[in-house]
């Protein structure tokens, strides 16, 4: 699996999410197979409108 770097802010809000699932679930879940899950359903939803209006929003910062 390539490697790519996360924020230290965005990893620990996986992380919560991974824990949420554990206890959801009862079972045990690899934090990148959440990662994966929810980079997945970002790329079903996010049109390119959306990724313009994120990039031109953080040049603006």
């Amino acid at each position: 699996m390539p490697t790519k770097h996360i924020d230290e802010e965005l990893w620990k809000k996986i992380e919560a999410k991974t824990v949420d699932v554990v206890i959801h679930t009862k079972k045990m879940v690899k934090d990148t197979d959440i990662l994966q899950a929810i980079i997945q359903k970002g790329m079903e939803q996010t049109s390119m409108d959306d990724l313009i209006n994120y990039i031109s929003s953080k040049k603006r910062k």
